[in-house]
């Protein structure tokens, strides 16, 4: 990269990290870790969307034992690939509607988040964006 460019770019970068508290950026609130997400999702049934390649990493593991320690009702959808379909979409909300769920977290790259986006919009459902993974809670299953 050119030397002035990543100055440039560092620096755009650093005035807006300062900038963040006056910004109304406050909502939704950025979770530090997942163990700020339990008061939000106890009582229900969660749906975790990644890939079959994140997961067979690993990088879900953490969030899977937690959910399961907490005794906190949930399933793994990890049919995600690039670009979802809307076959990819039709096989999430299945799944879905068939375990009862009513809260989604999407774990991943663009991928996962514009799957449930997907997912949820068939259904007029909005949702939230919470860091690097998307929330989405649905009020239309009486929560």
């Amino acid at each position: 990269m050119n030397p002035l460019k990543k100055v440039y770019c560092r620096t755009y970068q650093t005035i807006f990290h300062m900038a963040m508290p006056f910004l109304p950026y406050r909502e939704p609130k950025l979770l530090r870790g997942i163990e700020e997400m339990i008061p939000i999702i106890k009582g229900r049934s969660i749906m975790l969307v990644t890939d079959a390649g994140l997961r067979k990493t690993g990088v879900t593991q953490n969030l899977e034992e937690l959910l399961k320690s907490r005794e906190i009702k949930h399933v793994v959808y990890d049919g995600t690939r690039p670009n979802p379909t809307v076959k990819n979409v039709e096989e999430a909300r299945e799944l879905y509607l068939s375990t009862g769920c009513n809260c989604i977290i999407a774990f991943g790259g663009g991928s996962s988040i514009r799957h449930q986006k997907g997912r949820y919009s068939a259904d007029g459902i909005p949702c939230r964006q919470r860091g690097k993974s998307t929330l989405l809670c649905s009020k239309a299953h009486g929560q």
